[in-house]
């Protein structure tokens, strides 16, 4: 069920319903077309065309297929737009809301990740010797040398079982960052005290599509930061090879929102 952003779900409702898979060229997205016989006054043949499962024959422009049912929903199942784990935020996408803020104990991951703990001893860093005074900083001028920008959930490892790295890349996987969040743009403002306290401010906002990202590498094939390759994408090609396989359904059958925003703000002082 859901609108045909992709083939795939074209394809169901043409196994249950006939047709033909064609492009819209305007939109991109798909549809399945027939001629349907009608009869009465002016009795002949039209060409139909639906594009999704309730029978559109428009393309879809919003995100996400029911949505003012689900939305509906979501207050009645008192889903407030905050999130304290991945559950909580898959209700936030599958009801339909626009956005939603990171609390709880999936806000103290983020915090507590490795690679934001390393963007603020960097930070540091770059404020030995300053004045008093605010200065701003964001997550992607990390230089690689120092690591480069955030990649939240951990370090990958290799896809092959067979491999003593492909630990890390289950341990990742278990990890509800990698799902949540991945590779994101932290920006952080820091207040600098006469006496040298800092207060730190950070927030970033974040985009939950589990669709592989546009031009990255997956498994084999595409461009991008895999063993096959040296550049091009920021999200893992471990991450895009599994968001191939289940971001097409979790979007476009379960009717995941794709244009969920995922805020969170946190503060710490050094």
């Amino acid at each position: 069920m859901g609108d045909f952003r992709t083939k795939f779900g074209a394809r169901l409702y043409k196994w249950t319903h006939g047709g033909e898979i064609s492009q819209d060229k305007g939109s991109g997205q798909w549809f399945v077309g027939k001629d349907v016989e009608y009869t009465g006054e002016g009795a002949g043949v039209a060409y139909q065309r639906r594009f999704d499962w309730n029978g559109g024959n428009k393309p879809y422009t919003g995100s996400g297929w029911g949505h003012t049912e689900r939305s509906l929903a979501a207050n009645v199942f008192g889903v407030n737009g905050q999130a304290s784990s991945l559950f909580d935020l898959g209700w936030n996408s599958v009801l339909q809301n626009s956005s939603v803020l990171l609390t709880g104990d999936l806000l103290n991951q983020v915090q507590q990740d490795p690679d934001v703990i390393r963007y603020e001893n960097w930070i540091i860093q770059q404020l030995v010797g300053k004045g008093e005074g605010t200065y701003s900083f964001e997550s992607n001028q990390i230089p690689r040398d120092a690591g480069g920008g955030i990649q939240l959930g951990g370090d990958r490892g290799s896809l092959n079982p067979l491999d003593p790295s492909s630990v890390a890349t289950w341990q990742v996987a278990a990890n509800p960052l990698t799902w949540a969040v991945r590779s994101v743009n932290i920006k952080a403002q820091v207040k600098v005290s006469a006496e040298g306290a800092m207060n730190i401010t950070y927030q970033f906002t974040d985009n939950f599509d589990l669709r592989p990202e546009r031009g990255g590498k997956v498994y084999f094939g595409g461009s991008g930061n895999s063993p096959f390759s040296s550049g091009g994408g920021i999200r893992p090609w471990q991450y895009n090879g599994a968001t191939s396989i289940l971001g097409v359904p979790y979007h476009d059958v379960v009717g995941g929102n794709d244009k969920l925003k995922t805020n969170a703000t946190w503060q710490s002082t050094r």
